[in-house]
């Protein structure tokens, strides 16, 4: 069966999010934009439209190789905007750990985790002081 085209995955991941008492913007974010610091989750937000663009192209990719895509709410931002993401797996036996389906996954956290905003300067300081592959590294498990 074909993956739907990206839009209408956008629009049935709304659809979902609402229906588990979840609504709001959906922006669009990476592990390379989100911090955990001291258990608090802090994210740049990206400039949208490329930002939108790279989970396009993540999906397109995850469709073509057939290994399964998620669709997920990361966090609660301010003003009510869900930071979502875009997945899928790169090796069959990535999606086989995952328990991915060959298919659409749409996901909502029962407990939305609440994240702060932080400004290009404050995450490219953040870098500098911790590490980035570190954080990174962890909060791609958590993405997923």
């Amino acid at each position: 069966m074909p993956y739907p085209p990206f839009d209408e995955v956008l629009a049935k991941f709304a659809s979902f999010a609402r229906s588990q008492n979840v609504s709001g913007e959906l922006v669009f974010v990476s592990p390379h934009d989100a911090f955990l610091i001291r258990g608090a989750l802090y994210i740049q937000v990206p400039e949208q439209a490329p930002a939108r663009h790279r989970a396009k192209q993540a999906y397109e990719e995850a469709a073509r190789r057939r290994l399964g895509v998620v669709v997920s709410a990361f966090a609660g931002l301010p003003g009510g905007a869900l930071a979502i993401y875009v997945y899928g797996p790169k090796k069959s036996d990535e999606a086989e750990r995952l328990m991915f389906p060959d298919g659409l996954k749409l996901s909502v956290p029962q407990v939305l985790r609440p994240a702060k905003t932080i400004r290009t300067l404050t995450a490219f300081l953040l870098r500098l002081l911790c590490g980035r592959g570190s954080i990174a590294a962890g909060l791609e498990e958590r993405f997923t």
